[in-house]
């Protein structure tokens, strides 16, 4: 993979992922949850992703929520798909295993129980994420700019030393 498509991957993730967290049924996401939704590979560092992104995500779950969310799954309300694939005790225990660092939020679902993120914010985020994107982008090609003219100078003056 180039690196200009993978940072282009890198940004469609982060995409799908603001959306994700400002549309769910419930504000708090795992990353387990995100993994599976985007079929990522297990190897995919989406921890340092989103953590580079305090700008759009608020990082582990608050423990009183949490405690709450894990109530209502072990009563079979607001399961992630990858936790009603497990059943019987394999799925209490998973459940409890959950701590606040395997999840994360939306910047703008602060609040227990905050609605999905009006189309004014996902929109912001989106042309937040497209601006760094391109920033990024633009970044890559004016370094890569500088390093051809440093290589076309040292091919001059060694050509001009050679003679």
């Amino acid at each position: 993979m180039t690196t200009d498509s993978y940072i282009k991957e890198r940004f469609s993730i982060l995409a799908a992922i603001w959306i994700l967290a400002c549309n769910d049924e419930t504000p708090s996401i795992t990353y387990r949850g995100i993994q599976q939704r985007l079929n990522l590979p297990q190897e995919y560092d989406l921890r340092g992703l989103i953590s580079q992104h305090g700008e759009l995500f608020r990082l582990r779950i608050p423990q009183s929520r949490l405690e709450q969310w894990k109530s209502d799954m072990r009563l079979g309300q607001h399961l992630p798909r990858w936790v009603r694939e497990v059943t019987g005790p394999a799925r209490v225990e998973l459940i409890n295993s959950l701590k606040p660092e395997d999840g994360f939020r939306s910047q703008f679902r602060a609040e227990p129980g905050a609605p999905p993120s009006d189309t004014v914010v996902i929109e912001w985020g989106l042309n937040h994420i497209e601006r760094l994107r391109k920033a990024h982008s633009e970044a890559r090609e004016a370094s890569a700019k500088s390093w051809q003219m440093w290589l076309i100078f040292s091919v001059g003056i060694l050509g001009f030393l050679a003679t």
